[in-house]
């Protein structure tokens, strides 16, 4: 008979909570997600918290007349050393003590030292004090432009938990530990350059402050962010070329995880504090109600792009317009950035990006009043998750706004096509070296000493300018592909010249032959494509090199090359690299929605192979599952 033999295991590795009930820990630090997601206080792992004791009482039988019914006669208590001995009276017989039981011995939990009370962050900060007067009097300030009024502003009531944990000591544990791992993993990936005056930044000595409708967003965020993570590294080192995603309306549902409740049961409570500020009448035009809603958005992009996101965005269109429209938020003075209404602009763009023509939605109104200020409401992309530059972002609405015009008069796309033609030699005209030049101040002012790494001629602003070479030969794609491909016209007569030194300038040049004044527009786009993969490989190049890598904004690029690519004369490692720098991406910025991504590429690939041919714009995907891939 063969024995199998046990694998050691070092319980040192175990939290001291998982230990006392004998479950396997994680080993998660500082508090373990099986002891999180139980709602239970994780010991942690440092001094020892549990104590086998013995009892070192006595226990003394009343005397004999008190078996008689008489009562007893009073007992005194002395100390005598360190141990506590029952004394009977002077004139009382005794019994002797019974002997001590064999056996385990008792478990008691030790009490907690002062430093664990006062709930330090690691730095020997005591967040169980208010800050100090100054900086709690600037973050006040901060909430209060960002349209919280002072009820929503209160000091939670802070719970110590001396032995047991009473009722909320857990829940506030849960919010400090969120607000560090969200500080350390997920709002230096909105930004360029990661500073201390990141607007993303929420600092953990006011996590007292918060209030419910942002608190609870924060730990929702944070534990999708650490799922994901977990998950996309497990396929990404597993990953094998060619692997088929399936379509799931929701991928968190299918996650075996610890957290997934907590996530579930915060996104409750976010939903219920949204619906009671919505339902104060005083407070149902107030710019935290579009900021609250606007971070719900994200929470639901965050766990798959075919959630209800798109319900909280009709309500977030209905609070803009309760208050005056774009114009009246444009012109408020908020510090350090919109947050809310530059991520309502690019949802609502990069929405009808994702759609097909016969989705579009008339907005011309809308998108007229975002150019007109889409410089103090975007300020170039640099402080979202989405640097298209504020050009670009011109030219996308602008492209949205000519495929609904053409899908309502079809007859009418040859009158227009001077207009397009503009357009896209505008496009084509846009020079990102020049760009980035003449944006050196701008960047000095929003990111200090940081903006010195992208002045230099080293990687950092290489690695830039692919970025940003990136973004706008998707947008050129996009272009030529909605405005010209998919309404018949394959050529222009004339010449749209690219910018001097530049690749594309080069590849219009050969395609011209020297002397033609016909542009074949397959043969542009073709190019494009070449040029948007060589950036992108040359991002993915330097995965890891720095902290500050720009290709966690290469999200939207990805998906241009991967969704305009040809799946039948197009290696199969080029599409194998479009699928893994997706994974990755979702392990590197901790969102499951990329993987909808590549199931939407991998179904119109297939389709369109089916086929033989190219459909127009997105019309492979199936309907029920639209409207819009919205990628930020």
């Amino acid at each position: 008979m063969t024995h199998r033999r046990k694998e050691p295991v070092d319980k040192s590795q175990h939290c001291h909570t998982c230990r006392r009930q004998r479950l396997r820990c994680d080993g998660v630090r500082p508090t373990c997600n099986k002891c999180v997601a139980r709602g239970v206080d994780c010991l942690g792992y440092g001094t020892q918290a549990l104590l086998w004791v013995q009892p070192k009482s006595h226990h003394v039988k009343p005397a004999a007349a008190a078996s008689k019914g008489e009562p007893a006669r009073p007992q005194r208590q002395r100390q005598d050393g360190e141990e506590m001995v029952m004394v009977p009276a002077d004139d009382g017989p005794t019994t002797p003590p019974p002997p001590r039981k064999k056996g385990r011995p008792k478990l008691v939990l030790m009490q907690r030292t002062e430093s664990e009370l006062a709930m330090p962050n690691g730095d020997g900060l005591d967040l169980t004090r208010a800050p100090k007067a100054a900086q709690l009097n600037a973050y006040l300030k901060v909430m209060k432009m960002r349209g919280f009024r002072d009820e929503y502003l209160w000091r939670r009531k802070i719970v110590l938990s001396p032995a047991l944990d009473p009722e909320g000591y857990q829940l506030q544990r849960l919010i400090i530990d969120s607000l560090r791992y969200y500080d350390d993993h997920v709002c230096s990936d909105l930004v360029l350059f990661d500073t201390p005056t990141n607007p993303f930044r929420v600092l953990v000595e006011f996590w007292s402050y918060l209030p419910d409708v942002v608190a609870n967003p924060l730990v929702s965020i944070s534990a999708v962010h650490r799922i994901s993570k977990t998950q996309s590294a497990l396929e990404v080192a597993a990953y094998v070329p060619g692997y088929k995603y399936e379509l799931r309306r929701n991928r968190l549902l299918s996650v075996k995880h610890p957290l997934v409740p907590v996530v579930f049961r915060h996104q409750q409570r976010m939903a219920g504090a949204l619906a009671a500020m919505v339902a104060d009448p005083n407070i149902s035009e107030h710019r935290g109600l579009l900021e609250a809603t606007t971070t719900m958005i994200l929470c639901e992009v965050q766990q798959s792009l075919f959630g209800d996101w798109d319900k909280h965005l009709l309500g977030a269109q209905a609070i803009i317009a309760a208050r005056g429209g774009i114009e009246a938020f444009a012109l408020e003075k908020l510090n350090p950035v919109n947050f809310d209404l530059c991520t309502v602009m690019q949802i609502e763009v990069m929405r009808d990006i994702g759609s097909p023509s016969c989705l579009l939605r008339p907005k011309k109104d809308m998108y007229q009043d975002y150019l007109k200020h889409v410089i103090p409401i975007y300020q170039e992309g640099w402080l979202s998750a989405f640097p298209c530059t504020d050009f670009l972002m011109s030219a996308l609405m602008r492209i949205n706004m000519a495929r609904y015009d053409d899908y309502q008069d079809l007859g009418g796309v040859l009158t227009k096509l001077h207009l397009r033609r503009t357009l896209l030699e505008d496009i084509v005209a846009f020079s990102p070296t020049t760009w980035l030049d003449e944006r050196t101040a701008q960047l000095a002012h929003v990111f200090g000493s940081r903006a010195k790494e992208a002045e230099n001629g080293g990687s950092t602003r290489s690695a830039l300018l692919d970025l940003i070479q990136s973004l706008h030969m998707s947008v050129m794609v996009y272009a030529i592909r909605t405005l010209f491909l998919d309404q018949g016209v394959y050529a222009l007569i004339g010449e749209a010249d690219a910018p001097q030194g530049t690749a594309l300038a080069e590849r219009d040049e050969r395609l011209r032959g020297g002397g033609g004044g016909v542009i074949d527009l397959q043969q542009v786009e073709a190019a494009a494509l070449g040029v948007l993969d060589a950036s992108l490989r040359r991002v993915w190049e330097t995965e890891r090199a720095s902290p500050d890598w720009f290709g966690k904004f290469t999200v939207w690029p990805l998906f241009m090359l991967g969704i305009s690519l040809d799946p039948a004369t197009t290696p199969d490692e080029t599409k194998d690299f479009i699928c893994k720098s997706l994974l990755r991406l979702g392990h590197h910025m901790g969102s499951m929605a990329y993987k909808d991504a590549i199931w939407a590429m991998q179904h119109t690939w297939a389709r369109t192979e089916k086929r033989g041919r190219r459909s127009a714009w997105l019309e492979e995907l199936p309907l029920d599952v639209l409207p819009g891939l919205f990628f930020m």
